[in-house]
């Protein structure tokens, strides 16, 4: 079956998504569920990787 409601930068985003979990988050997911927490390194890094806030006008993103 054919989907029509993704276009190519769905794709795009989720194969992004993908390997961020693979690189990011998967060597650390022990450790972070150990602690019961997560770095907050992961969250600098996914918003680095336009993972955050991908809805915010570029001009108030630039204030972070």
């Amino acid at each position: 079956m054919t989907r029509t409601i993704y276009d190519i930068d769905h794709d795009l985003f989720r194969e992004s998504v993908r390997q961020f979990i693979e690189q990011e988050i998967a060597p650390h997911d022990v450790d972070s569920a150990d602690r019961g927490l997560v770095d907050r390194s992961l969250f600098r890094a996914a918003g680095d990787a336009g993972m955050l806030l991908f809805a915010t006008l570029s001009s108030l993103a630039a204030r972070a």
